[in-house]
């Protein structure tokens, strides 16, 4: 007899081709999903974030029966230390805080210079300043651990507003309508519009390098503070609406959009709620210094629709940017354009800008 064959089945080429094809739409498929859901995880990382920081607010009035004031510090700082640096004993940096407040030269990142004091919180040769605070970072912000000039980073704000006015050097300002003063505390009790109606903190994006990028780039001379909001959003490139024209605020290659956590100026560490969740930031003149500037930093963020909020009440809400603004071709609620004074007027920009103001009669709901 002869040897017996089996015959062995094989995938032809074309049932091979189906096999790849299908599995390439399965991936396809999976990961816009897989993208999703850590999206997802990190928003709610990022929420979890503001929570922290809120209650760190909390305990902080409980202690002190006032909440942290936007700017605070000795005159060596220029008493520009920021809320964050405030609120770091009751958020577990206790040892930093510490740190912070050691003097000597064990501090310095040269070895050499002799702190005898906390200096301005531009110093990238205080060790303290360049420590990156996880916790202050959102998660979906890639710009967040990049240190520029050798300070930190944070992703979170505190509301300073519908407001804006002229800073002035270590001088303290009444003249905000929102949760955080220059130099002054108020208590929750002075929050008369509800601390469930009333924004603590947000989300603002960080600075990517990018002076020309809507979220986390500054256009200059818009004239908002005298003139009306509108004038920022006309800041957009027609064509691209991610990006904003020329002039930026540019000092040395770079601004100031929350790159410096321990700077308790605007643009490093505050939004108003003049402008929606994710609109373009706007200052009204080119200081370099940073003083006298009309900033109009808007609450931004890199996850999808909106931004996350922390409610003075110690909650958290996602405002959708789409939430209502009002009229930005209204002009601001001043008494007039000298002293900067508050009108005492209702916010013109609608439930974003009734969230931002603590005493003036608005029950608005998100």
């Amino acid at each position: 007899m002869g040897k017996q064959f089996s015959v062995r089945g094989a995938f032809t080429l074309v049932e091979l081709l189906v096999v790849i094809a299908i599995i390439g739409i399965l991936i396809a498929l999976l990961l816009p999903a897989v993208q999703a859901a850590r999206e997802a995880a990190r928003r709610m990382q990022c929420s979890n974030n503001l929570k922290q920081l809120a209650l760190a607010c909390h305990n902080y009035h409980d202690t002190m029966k006032v909440l942290p004031s936007r700017m605070t510090g000795p005159s060596q700082s220029e008493a520009r230390l920021s809320w964050l640096y405030a609120v770091l004993p009751y958020m577990e940096q206790t040892a930093l805080y510490q740190q912070i407040n050691t003097k000597g030269t064990s501090n310095a990142a040269n070895g050499t210079t002799n702190y005898s004091q906390i200096p301005v919180p531009w110093d990238g040769n205080f060790l303290p300043w360049r420590e990156t605070i996880t916790a202050i970072l959102c998660p979906s912000d890639g710009a967040g651990r990049e240190i520029a000039g050798g300070v930190a980073n944070s992703s979170y704000s505190c509301n300073c507003g519908d407001l804006t006015y002229w800073h002035t050097k270590n001088k303290q300002d009444n003249r905000g309508r929102g949760t955080f003063l220059a130099l002054i505390h108020r208590d929750l009790a002075a929050i008369t519009d509800g601390t469930s109606n009333t924004f603590l903190a947000s989300e603002s994006c960080i600075f990517s390098g990018n002076l020309n990028a809507r979220k986390g780039g500054i256009a200059l001379n818009r004239n908002v503070q005298t003139g009306t909001p509108a004038a920022c959003w006309a800041a957009l490139d027609p064509n691209d609406s991610n990006r904003v024209v020329n002039p930026v605020y540019n000092v040395g290659g770079r601004n100031f959009c929350g790159v410096r956590w321990p700077d308790g100026l605007p643009m490093s560490t505050g939004f108003y709620t003049i402008l929606g969740p994710n609109a373009p930031t706007c200052f009204d003149n080119s200081d370099a210094n940073g003083y006298n500037v009309g900033i109009t930093r808007s609450a931004s963020s890199w996850h999808t629709g909106g931004v996350n909020c922390a409610l003075a009440d110690g909650s958290i809400t996602f405002v959708s940017e789409t939430v209502d603004v009002g009229v930005t071709s209204d002009p601001m609620p001043y008494t007039d354009h000298t002293n900067w004074h508050d009108s005492g007027n209702k916010s013109p920009y609608g439930i974003w800008g009734a969230y931002g103001t603590v005493a003036h009669g608005e029950s608005k709901s998100l």
